[in-house]
């Protein structure tokens, strides 16, 4: 982590978001995608579905198990993660951007001074 955020340009995926702590100071810019929580359901139910019916790829095998836990990780950060985050990110809002919907990740988007690839 030390290495790579010493370098001039680097993403991190702040799943982990208590190892990558450290990365929110040196970022120019953070993004928290921050969607509802039925939205989020419909998303965890939809990727099943494709998934289980081989219209999306995976790189695991996607089970009853798996599903129930992505709704356990679901309930979790609704409840109890998200409101930690909000937290720690706070020192930082003037360089966070929070990302709730479809219609507002297209905006931020067309509006970026770097295009993505």
């Amino acid at each position: 982590m030390n290495e790579m955020i010493q370098l001039d340009r680097w993403i991190i995926e702040g799943a982990q978001h208590l190892w990558v702590n450290q990365s929110f100071q040196q970022a120019d810019l953070i993004i928290l995608l921050d969607v509802p929580y039925r939205q989020r359901v419909t998303q965890i139910m939809k990727r099943y579905v494709l998934q289980k019916a081989g219209m999306e790829k995976a790189h695991y095998t996607p089970s009853l198990q798996l599903l129930k836990k992505m709704f356990e990780w679901n309930n979790d950060y609704q409840n109890y993660e998200r409101e930690s985050i909000l937290r720690m990110l706070e020192p930082y809002k003037n360089k966070l951007q929070i990302i709730s919907s479809k219609k507002e990740t297209k905006a931020f988007l067309d509006a970026a001074v770097i295009p993505l690839k």
